[in-house]
């Protein structure tokens, strides 16, 4: 009579074992996608959604920690403000999504130039922004230079096939003393 009650609870207990190691397995795939969508969503809180570098909220949040390092090293630190000329004349002759491919080029263009600890972000519109840590005001201005020649060298080629030529205009600064802020 204790035979089949055993030979059913030994049954029962390795199809609850078998249903608890599915839901462990489960909730690790669950774990994976939250994990995946957090970073998706925090990628999408600090990234400018058309060109994808910092937006202005995150760019000013790294720029002023980059500032407090540096005046806690006492290392050299500059700031780049990069306007693209004629932007609005863009817009107006070749319509929105010109600009947009315009504003797309010039991020990649940054990107490729400036080195990965300098920090891009866009601050609006057509202006751009760069913080260049341990960069002198004369290391930022070659920095600068090169970045202005390789946009006049670069077409953004439209839909229509006709390529649009683009200039940047850069400020540049050099953090002077402690008392130096970071004021977009």
């Amino acid at each position: 009579i204790f035979r089949p009650l055993v030979a059913h609870t030994r049954l029962a207990i390795s199809r609850l074992q078998d249903a608890v190691n599915a839901l462990r397995e489960h909730e690790e795939k669950l774990e994976d996608v939250v994990r995946q969508r957090t970073l998706e969503l925090e990628q999408q809180a600090h990234s400018d959604y058309l060109t994808e570098v910092n937006n202005r909220r995150h760019f000013m949040t790294l720029a002023e920690a980059e500032l407090v390092r540096s005046v806690r090293y006492e290392t050299t630190l500059s700031l780049f403000m990069i306007d693209i000329d004629w932007f609005k004349k863009v817009n107006d002759l070749h319509g929105h999504k010109a600009g947009d491919l315009v504003l797309k080029k010039m991020a990649d263009i940054a990107r490729h130039t400036l080195r990965a600890v300098d920090i891009i972000g866009r601050i609006g519109g057509e202006e751009f922004a760069v913080i260049l840590p341990e960069t002198d005001l004369l290391g930022a201005q070659d920095v600068a230079e090169r970045l202005r020649a390789a946009v006049a060298a670069s077409e953004v080629a439209q839909e229509s096939g006709l390529p649009i030529s683009i200039t940047i205009s850069i400020g540049v600064a050099e953090k002077i003393s402690a008392e130096d802020n970071i004021d977009l």
